[in-house]
């Protein structure tokens, strides 16, 4: 198992708005872990069980009981679904990625837009797991927008590393250990595992469609931005664009247009 835990990357602003994020989901998390009326009404996508079954909740263990409820969606579900986590290791885990990746693209990018992407990265890619779900469920968890995150981060900073832990059991011994390694590597290494995970068909309940939608999103986006000059980079950074020098073919373009 890999975990990131640092992101080798100088910040000219703090992130205030991805640590209010974190609090906030942390908080609201945790509130709906123990308390399962909040967590169903947060969700995206609420499931409709009978009355009668709510008060005889009993019925739900008989053999020949239906299984599947109707599910219903709320508007405001396709924003709150991603305050609430199925439990606390999935909480932490979201956490710690938007933390690592989160911080730098906040600190570059400014508070309010970091938010209303972080808003419209939860949307797009919440939809695109409902669309392509072959059963009907409720949905909970910020990893789309995260995964969103992941694709500007890359965008932005292909080139700096991220510190990662790792952990495995063989022979019934625990290895531990850490490395450094370009983002680029890292994060195409995760988006590779939910393609496989979703090419044989082991992603279970992991929401590897909204993965991989966040993702495509928020990598689409961060090349729009650079490529209009929202978002430019430093003199000491070098996006993905001048990685594979498509800037400067891009820049031609816009002077050629200019003539």
């Amino acid at each position: 198992m890999l975990i990131p835990y640092e992101a080798a990357v100088p910040m000219r602003r703090y992130p205030w708005a991805n640590i209010t994020l974190i609090a906030i989901t942390t908080i609201v998390s945790l509130i709906a872990i123990a308390d399962r009326n909040i967590f169903n009404e947060l969700t995206l996508g609420q499931l409709q069980v009978p009355q009668f079954v709510k008060d005889f909740p009993i019925l739900k263990t008989l053999p020949d009981h239906p299984r599947d409820y109707p599910v219903t969606y709320k508007a405001a579900g396709y924003l709150t679904y991603g305050f609430v986590h199925g439990g606390i290791m999935h909480l932490v885990g979201n956490m710690i990625f938007l933390f690592v990746f989160g911080n730098a693209v906040n600190a570059k990018i400014g508070h309010l837009r970091y938010l209303l992407l972080f808003a419209a990265l939860l949307a797009a890619s919440g939809a695109v797991q409902v669309r392509m779900m072959e059963v009907v469920l409720p949905i909970c968890g910020a990893s789309g927008a995260i995964y969103g995150i992941m694709g500007m981060f890359i965008v932005l900073y292909p080139r700096n590393e991220i510190s990662c832990a790792w952990f495995a059991f063989y022979r019934l011994t625990e290895h531990l250990g850490s490395f450094e390694i370009a983002s680029i590597w890292i994060v195409l290494y995760w988006v590779l595992c939910d393609v496989v995970m979703l090419k044989l068909d082991l992603a279970g309940n992991i929401g590897v469609h909204a993965h991989l939608a966040g993702f495509t999103f928020g990598a689409a986006m961060a090349i729009l931005a650079v490529l209009v000059r929202l978002i430019k980079s430093d003199d000491y950074e070098e996006n993905l664009l001048e990685v594979f020098g498509m800037s400067q073919q891009w820049q031609k373009v816009e002077q050629t247009r200019g003539e």
